[in-house]
């Protein structure tokens, strides 16, 4: 029922599941599924009353749904949440003598919060908070939210509707912990349909192709070629060196066609993406389309960037730096595998120093955002996109 509810019962005494059903399900709960319609899913633990054959019959009788509970879980109602909430307001605003007092603090407190603060504020927030809720400083977020807020903007001002940074901290948070949209739809006042709304919203709009072609940019010009080798050489003394490449895997839930394709080395069902990393840890190529199975062979013969070298449209004498699974080209340099001079002991120590710095963006950024190294969330097309 989104941000509505209903009101605030005390059932005074201890409950067992006669009382359960009499004084909760059949006076409170039933005539609400009743008066919002079919579709309604009730949500309860395995609390020995919720769980009794008595209870069990009763929704059974009355053709109420009910959300299938883990034996041995974490309590992931969201609803825990809320009496947390509940109780420091009551504590903060009223003075709690007895039962009675306390009783009428938390009716009072339900009525004042009909509809629960969206988005933590964040003014109250000192800015190493912000960064480690959401991977952006609030120069970040309120930059972001400029870059698309028009594109995300409510089309009117009605049904308690979502703001453009309110959008974008539930896609950053969602980013940034790899939360079930249930716990992100909690932290953030809303409802889990609207959570997949708005993850699907805003991954659209900072995955835009303009959008995409005005932060992700190959250098095209010599004198970027060369600022990009002066970069570079600043690491390890490795000469006319563009950038680093690697690939790297993000796992998916299973496919529903082809899955066979998307299984890697390891097992997993997953997408290979091939990454450039520049001297000042940018991105500055990306291919995110292969299925797990591919090799990064193929991944790097049939991208636009080998095209390009391989035909002569990028300056010559520039190098991309890539590990020794990959054969040396005149502008793919890769180690030796058995030096034995001297120089070529100096070349590759060179080389994997320089090279290091595309394993640690890939690193830091599946820190950052732990989504891209969690399990069987993504789905296929939100990953490539993601």
């Amino acid at each position: 029922m989104g941000n509505r509810t209903t009101d605030l019962v005390v059932v005074q005494g201890n409950i067992i599941a006669q009382r359960y059903v009499v004084d909760v399900l059949n006076a409170y709960a039933l005539p609400s599924i009743r008066q919002h319609g079919p579709g309604l899913t009730l949500m309860h633990d395995n609390a020995r009353p919720h769980v009794d054959r008595v209870t069990t019959q009763f929704l059974q009788q009355n053709n109420v749904n009910v959300m299938p509970w883990p034996a041995v879980s974490p309590d992931l109602n969201p609803i825990e949440h809320i009496w947390d909430q509940l109780g420091r307001k009551a504590r903060a605003n009223h003075q709690i003598d007895n039962v009675r007092d306390l009783t009428r603090a938390l009716q009072q407190e339900w009525r004042n919060a009909l509809i629960m603060d969206r988005a933590p504020n964040l003014d109250t927030l000192l800015e190493m908070d912000i960064i480690n809720r959401y991977r952006f400083d609030r120069a970040g977020i309120n930059y972001l939210t400029q870059l698309i807020g028009a594109n995300i903007s409510p089309k009117a001002a009605r049904n308690n509707a979502l703001y453009p940074e309110q959008k974008i901290l539930i896609k950053l948070r969602y980013l940034a912990t790899g939360l079930i949209q249930l716990n992100d739809a909690d932290i953030h006042g809303v409802s889990q349909p609207t959570v997949s709304r708005v993850l699907t919203e805003v991954i659209n709009a900072l995955s835009s192709p303009a959008l995409i072609r005005q932060f992700i940019k190959f250098p095209g010009s010599v004198e970027e070629f060369r600022q990009n080798a002066v970069q570079m050489q600043g690491i390890a003394r490795f000469p006319k060196v563009i950038g680093a490449i690697d690939g790297t895997h993000i796992n998916i839930a299973s496919p529903n066609q082809h899955e066979e394709i998307y299984v890697n080395r390891k097992g997993k069902h997953s997408i290979n993406v091939q990454v450039v990393f520049d001297g000042w840890y940018t991105i500055i190529d990306v291919v995110a389309r292969w299925p797990g199975s591919v090799h990064d062979r193929r991944v790097l013969r049939e991208s636009s960037l080998n095209n390009l070298f391989e035909n002569g449209h990028m300056p010559h004498g520039f190098h991309l730096l890539w590990d020794s699974g990959y054969p040396a080209k005149r502008w793919l340099l890769t180690p030796f595998l058995a030096p034995q001079t001297q120089a070529e002991q100096a070349y590759n120590r060179s080389h994997k120093v320089t090279r290091a710095l595309v394993e640690r963006g890939i690193g830091q950024l599946k820190r950052r955002f732990g989504i891209l190294h969690r399990e069987a969330i993504l789905q296929l097309k939100c990953a490539g996109e993601l």
